[in-house]
């Protein structure tokens, strides 16, 4: 064989092979920028200077801002100031670690409106010549779960002040895990602090001796096997605190300070719950 047909040959499946290579490459690049461009959370590449480099369609839509006003400007700038120290902070701990990180902040909107963001950031090399290192964070708008973290905390401390103040606890009992979880009104009602074992046995030991065994049964057959409605009133007996009484249904009770009247606790048929003997 000609040796310049060799080396001709061998030049054209060269040049295949860097065809297809490329071909590839342009490949990757275009759904690359598809991601990039289309994602619906926002991406902003941030050099270790803290300026914007990079930012994508939804980026600029979340801040407010058009794309090209945010390249070049100090991420700080968009940070709200009470938050500064903390996105500062944060910057730096990314710098000293390949690990990712996320963080929680207020950012400001082109039109200085405040917003809770979630920030995920992991440090990379910085594409051009200069190298170095850059930020790759993620930004998503929280301000809606935020609100509504904030309204059902709100909710929870005027449910905890209420029950104090009238003398009511609560308490969860999970019979599938065996498990249960009670208020501060409900332990110092009970006689027992957060030490005290939660399972279900312990829960049957606050039961009065002559109804433990029943209440274990009901507990077993209707509610455990057969699947029925807790609804059950059953005396207690809180350690150093004899007397109550309880009523349980759906696995949630109220328990609240009897008031002087005649009789037995009595059962109120749309809650678990229970009244004191003073």
């Amino acid at each position: 064989m000609n040796p310049q047909t060799d080396i001709v040959e061998t030049l054209r499946g060269q040049a295949e092979e860097l065809r297809r290579t490329q071909v590839e490459l342009e490949d990757s690049l275009t759904r690359y920028l598809d991601l990039y461009e289309c994602a619906p959370v926002g991406y902003v590449t941030v050099s270790s200077e803290g300026l914007i480099l990079e930012t994508n369609p939804a980026a600029a839509r979340l801040l407010g801002v058009a794309r090209s006003a945010l390249t070049g400007q100090a991420m700080d700038e968009l940070v709200y100031h009470e938050d500064q120290e903390d996105f500062r902070r944060f910057r730096r701990q990314l710098c000293d670690t390949d690990q990712s990180l996320s963080c929680e902040i207020r950012l400001l909107k082109g039109d200085a409106t405040v917003f809770r963001a979630h920030l995920a950031a992991t440090s990379a090399p910085a594409r051009g010549e200069n190298g170095g290192s850059a930020l790759r964070i993620v930004l998503g708008d929280i301000t809606g779960r935020q609100e509504k973290d904030d309204a059902l905390r709100e909710s929870e401390n005027a449910l905890r002040e209420s029950q104090s103040i009238a003398g009511l606890g609560s308490y969860v009992l999970n019979f599938s895990t065996g498990c249960w979880t009670s208020s501060e009104v409900l332990d110092e009602l009970f006689g027992i602090d957060k030490s005290y074992d939660r399972s279900v046995e312990s829960w049957l030991e606050l039961i009065h001796p002559d109804d433990r065994a029943m209440m274990a049964e009901y507990v077993a057959t209707d509610v455990t096997r057969l699947g029925r409605m807790f609804d059950k009133t059953q005396p207690h007996r809180p350690p150093q605190r004899p007397g109550r009484a309880l009523g349980s249904r759906l696995g949630k009770t109220e328990i609240r300070r009897r008031r002087e009247v005649d009789g037995d606790a009595r059962h109120d048929p749309g809650h678990h719950r229970a009244q004191a003997d003073r």
